[in-house]
Parts: C-alpha cells; structure tokens; sequence
C-alpha cells in the first residue's frame, strides 16, 4: 500500500512486523513497513484490508510509526521528530552486572 499523499514518511524499526489478532482466527491483521512511503498488509479476512484502504494515509502512516516504535527494541530509523520516537520508544532497563 503506497502512502504517498502524507508528509510524514514510514518508519523502520528494528522489530517492524505488527500483528494485530491471533494469526488463526479471523480478522488477523499483520504490517510490515517496507520504505518510507509503502506498507505490506495482509489479513485473512476482506473487510479488515477494505477498513485499511479506507483510511487517510496520513492515519496510516500514524498508527504504522506508532507500532513500529513502540515494538522496537533499540533501533528506529527514518526521518520522524526526535520527541515523536521518544514518547513511543519502549525503554527498558537494563540491570547492572553481577
């Protein structure tokens, strides 16, 4: 899906895949970023690809950069604001060695 009509690109993070459901039940939507302007989605369902079509891009692009970030374990690259990545970034701690 190409999200060209945004002014804010995609972002990649270093976990991108989201799965939204369980992948054996209906209504399992997975996402993948592929480039700062295209997304792979797939369901096993026709109405949640129709829902996804339906959106502006730029709700696309917000929701895709959302997960992307806050699934990311370290890593997110793209051109987004900095406060944008650190609201989502998950920060874990690290404990101290033994």
């Amino acid at each position: 899906m190409g999200v060209r009509n945004c002014s804010r690109p995609l972002l990649l993070g270093d976990d991108p895949l989201e799965r939204i459901g369980d992948l054996y039940r209906p209504k399992c939507l997975i996402n993948l970023p592929l480039s700062p302007s295209h997304a792979f989605f797939a369901a096993n369902d026709r109405s949640v690809t129709e829902k996804i079509e339906r959106l502006t891009d730029r709700r696309v692009v917000d929701a895709t950069n959302i997960s992307t970030i806050s699934t990311a374990k370290k890593f997110v690259y793209g051109n987004a604001e900095p406060s944008f990545v650190e609201q989502y970034l998950l920060r874990k701690l690290e404990s101290p060695p033994p």
